[in-house]
């Protein structure tokens, strides 16, 4: 009834992350295995999810993650997703492009400028007329082509996209990261919280400059803060329940949409002033801003791995690497069996340790052996598990 991959080696590049999830087949045949690769060109992580999906559930599959389908900017992009994740997929991926809004005008998920494309010959061709909105790349060539709805709604595997470059603030120690995808408040604070965090609460001037100048400042939109007046309108407050001990409004701000009603906070990219938006008078779309605090963020000055020990654990991490999740890495099955093995540019990573995390709290920890792999059991098969990696601070 049940079935593994064998891991065999690969000429990786940057950080890869391999975890093999013992679990039963799927109804599409396919396996709960996943592998993550880093880009060191960008920074990024990215994730073939090897479950047959729609493009549309499979953008806010990649969402729920704390990602979005991944964008490619350019052919050394192109060439690493291919080779290290399409490639050896069996099927098809899809990716995060779409022609859904104007037909021909081809627009990333996140909004950021296309400027590279590798399409295959004679595509996009919209289903000869039928209609096909999304974007695919092929396993055989890494070539591009329009697929799904209206024409087809195709069932593909997909790649997952994680920005992790986020900006510290040294006068309180948090971590800020402007989020580049167009989305309501509320999506916006769902969206911080699966990434470990929440909607950015600005409390002193400082702060405020500090967030506008490296983050709004160069942004393509105004961009959602963690302020709301929906349990009464003109008491605002804070999602984290912070006091309200400061404010920047915009002249003749907070006006509640000239008495429409709107019950978010942004902040604009023209100037670091607030503004009140939102519904229930209109429901805008706007990139945001993510926030973490030293008791949501691995990395701390106290004991974050809650091992007993303040020790090199629990230093802040210089790279990715010094502290890496992989959230939602096996999903909930009836095995409790979970193995992997960590490579840093093809060499087995031999200092560290895997960590076991279920429900948010620590359950198991293991070595990294010579060959850099781990094995855990899980204590309860029913729920799904997150491992997190973590090297020595160098």
């Amino acid at each position: 009834m049940y079935s593994k991959k064998t891991i065999k080696p690969f000429c990786y590049i940057g950080f890869y992350l391999i975890i093999l999830c013992t679990s039963p087949l799927t109804d599409n045949n396919s396996f709960a295995n996943e592998i993550i690769i880093h880009n060191p060109q960008n920074g990024h992580y990215y994730q073939r999810i090897e479950i047959q999906k729609t493009w549309n559930d499979a953008k806010d599959y990649c969402e729920k993650l704390g990602g979005y389908l991944a964008t490619i900017t350019s052919e050394l992009e192109n060439q690493i997703v291919y080779k290290e994740l399409v490639k050896v997929s069996k099927t098809n991926c899809w990716l995060g492009g779409t022609d859904g809004l104007s037909e021909g005008t081809w627009e990333w998920v996140t909004g950021e400028k296309w400027s590279y494309s590798n399409w295959d010959g004679g595509e996009p061709n919209n289903g000869f007329g039928r209609g096909q909105d999304n974007l695919q790349m092929y396993t055989r060539s890494g070539k591009w082509d329009d697929a799904g709805p209206p024409y087809h709604n195709n069932l593909l595997y997909f790649i997952c996209e994680w920005d992790t470059n986020r900006i510290f603030n040294p006068s309180n120690g948090h971590y800020y990261q402007r989020v580049e995808i167009k989305k309501t408040w509320e999506d916006s604070k769902i969206y911080c919280q699966n990434l470990g965090g929440h909607l950015a609460t600005i409390t002193s001037e400082e702060e405020n400059e500090f967030v506008f100048n490296e983050l709004v400042k160069n942004s393509k939109t105004s961009c959602w803060l963690g302020g709301n007046d929906i349990q009464q309108e003109g008491t605002w407050e804070w999602i984290t329940g912070e006091n309200w001990v400061y404010s920047n409004w915009q002249a003749g701000e907070p006006n509640n949409g000239l008495g429409r009603g709107q019950h978010n906070l942004h902040m604009y990219n023209r100037s670091g002033t607030w503004d009140d938006a939102g519904p229930p008078y209109h429901n805008e779309f706007l990139f945001f801003i993510c926030e973490w605090g030293t008791d949501n963020y691995y990395c701390n000055n106290y004991d974050s791995d809650k091992d007993g020990v303040i020790d090199q654990w629990d230093k802040c991490p210089k790279t990715p690497l010094n502290s890496y999740v992989n959230r939602y890495g096996c999903p909930a099955n009836e095995n409790s069996a979970i193995s992997g093995r960590i490579t840093i540019q093809g060499k087995p990573m031999t200092q560290g340790t895997a960590t076991l995390i279920q429900s948010g709290e620590i359950f198991q920890k293991s070595p990294l052996d010579i060959n850099g792999s781990f094995k855990f059991d899980r204590l309860s098969e029913e729920k799904s598990i997150n491992i997190m990696i973590r090297k020595p601070v160098e």
